[in-house]
């Protein structure tokens, strides 16, 4: 499974550019955005009170697992602390927070780009952030829990990390269109090896085809929405064969994973978290030249959610 940090052909003006949009981003949003996911935690409650059955209609049912938690592990650990028993898996350590120790085994394991990434970030936001979900804990009656045992660092793709038949629900963010085609299969492999039958599994990747898909920061979903991205390269991850961004991306359509979902899994939905994302951007002009390769579909894909269940 490759690093979503892992990119080629990127000079280091690009990457550098590239970081300075990540971080104004996150200086633009930071102020208004809660650290706890009410909105994928609602999200999931509601799929689970619809496929499970009754007595098992609670998040804090389920023995649950997040694939990719990320080097800010806000999600699980925010689960955690709801009471969730979670676990989580990541091809990178953890460094969430100001954290030498952790610091050191970023640089040692993640090698030395990540770990400058992880020290910026660190520096500037993830103790603030840390106080903050705090604080929005302690509103709502709960401690912050940090468990590392719970984040199990390695790659999806090897089978040993977790016993058979360990959870019954399990979710993954923007994480799948950075693992290589080649890897993908194995994963899927192992956490159907990992669930229980019947249990649930929403995974939700940001689909190539898609204004948003080539993660390029002028056109991310906020930007978009909000009509602030630039008018003059939408779609250019499709259409410039010299377009490179600072992350690994598989280019998988959804033709492509749902292919790859049929033959493990049960497809219970999929659905766009944002409906017909940039499609003011996409003019005629600009549809006659992506039609040859692309539908209209495709075109206004973005973090595309597909609900899947386990059948053994």
């Amino acid at each position: 499974m490759k690093s979503a940090s892992h990119s080629s052909g990127v000079s280091l003006l690009d990457k550098l550019v590239y970081f300075y949009k990540l971080y104004r981003i996150r200086i633009r949003t930071n102020k208004s955005d809660s650290i706890i996911p009410w909105d994928d935690i609602r999200e999931y409650t509601t799929i689970i009170e619809k496929y499970c059955p009754k007595g098992f209609n609670k998040l804090d049912e389920h023995r649950t697992l997040e694939i990719g938690y990320g080097a800010r592990p806000w999600r699980l650990l925010s689960l955690a602390s709801l009471g969730v028993d979670i676990k989580g898996i990541d091809l990178d350590r953890p460094t969430y927070g100001f954290s030498p120790k952790r610091l050191w085994e970023a640089l040692r394991e993640n090698g030395f780009e990540r770990f400058l990434k992880s020290f910026v970030r660190a520096a500037i936001f993830d103790r603030a952030d840390l106080n903050t979900l705090k604080r929005q804990l302690q509103k709502i009656d709960r401690e912050l829990v940090i468990e590392e045992s719970r984040m199990v660092i390695g790659n999806a793709r090897d089978g040993n990390h977790f016993e058979p038949n360990q959870f019954s629900f399990a979710f993954s963010e923007d994480v799948f269109e950075h693992i290589s085609s080649d890897e993908l299969p194995s994963v899927l492999d192992n956490i159907k090896v990992w669930m229980k039958p019947g249990g649930i599994l929403v995974i939700r990747p940001n689909v190539w085809t898609g204004i948003c898909g080539g993660h390029d920061p002028d056109y991310y979903p906020y930007d978009v929405l909000t009509k602030q991205a630039p008018r003059d390269r939408p779609w250019e991850h499709l259409l410039n064969p010299d377009f490179a961004v600072n992350t690994y991306l598989n280019k998988l359509r959804i033709k492509d994973y749902v292919n790859l979902f049929t033959e493990r899994f049960e497809i219970m939905e999929v659905k766009q978290k944002h409906e017909e994302l940039g499609k003011e951007y996409l003019t005629p002009m600009l549809l006659e030249k992506l039609l040859p390769n692309y539908t209209e579909e495709e075109l206004l894909t973005n973090q595309t959610r597909f609900v899947l269940r386990v059948n053994k």
